[in-house]
């Protein structure tokens, strides 16, 4: 009798220890974990029907450019506190872009005129490439922090004043004038020097301009300091 109980105990310990640990998962040799499947939309790479972007073959050149006057019409201007007024493609109150006559009197107001920017766009590759467009036009501060982004307005042909088409064939150069809202209060933008003082008015600044084709990465360029255009009493 006692034996039959010993045995009895001894069977039961192995099931008690088991209850105690946990149930313990089976596992088959070879068998490996799953690895999670890969995003074709976070990676391009990864997905055989998206081509990834080539190397720019884009080179900027700056010629000229100016903040604009906006003393006559500051609710065109760019402000930080409205960055999307008055509306996109709005141009600067006042300016006929076709004045009937010969205008002898102002077409508008005097200190109304858009800033503006010129460049040189080249295609310095091999091939022609099209969906050249000016992506973004940045203003920096002193220590090339980017500020804000100028809204666009217009990207015109400096020799014919017509719209760019977008499309360069290989050794082509284009010079472009980019009309954009201009800022009202600089110092507003740059914010305080190095000793916390607001940075008083006549303060340059210059830009960083992106530029991009179909297809390729984009390209960009920093401008010397602009100035906003001379105000004229009236």
């Amino acid at each position: 009798m006692r034996s039959m109980k010993t045995l009895l105990i001894a069977a039961l310990l192995p099931l008690a220890a088991l209850t105690a640990v946990g149930c313990v998962e089976e596992y088959s040799p070879g068998e490996e974990e799953a690895e999670p499947e890969a995003n074709p939309e976070a990676n391009p790479e990864a997905n055989p029907d998206v081509d990834p972007l080539s190397e720019s073959t884009l080179s900027l050149t700056y010629i000229a450019g100016h903040f604009g006057s906006y003393r006559d019409c500051p609710d065109q201007a760019f402000s930080p506190d409205e960055p999307d007024a008055p509306g996109e493609g709005a141009r600067p109150d006042g300016i006929q872009e076709e004045p009937d006559g010969d205008c002898a009197d102002p077409c508008g107001p005097l200190n109304c005129e858009a800033a503006q920017i010129t460049l040189r766009v080249a295609n310095i590759g091999d091939e022609a490439v099209a969906g050249v467009n000016v992506l973004e036009i940045l203003i920096l501060d002193a220590q090339d922090f980017e500020r804000a982004s100028m809204p666009i307005l217009s990207v015109s042909r400096t020799d014919s004043g017509g719209e760019f088409d977008g499309r360069l064939e290989a050794g082509q150069s284009v010079d472009l004038r980019v009309e954009f809202r201009g800022p009202l209060d600089l110092a507003e933008i740059l914010g305080a020097n190095n000793d916390g003082d607001r940075i008083s008015g006549g303060q340059e600044a210059r830009l960083r301009i992106t530029v991009a084709a179909e297809g390729q990465d984009a390209a960009s360029l920093d401008s010397p300091g602009l100035f906003s255009l001379p105000e004229v009493d009236t």
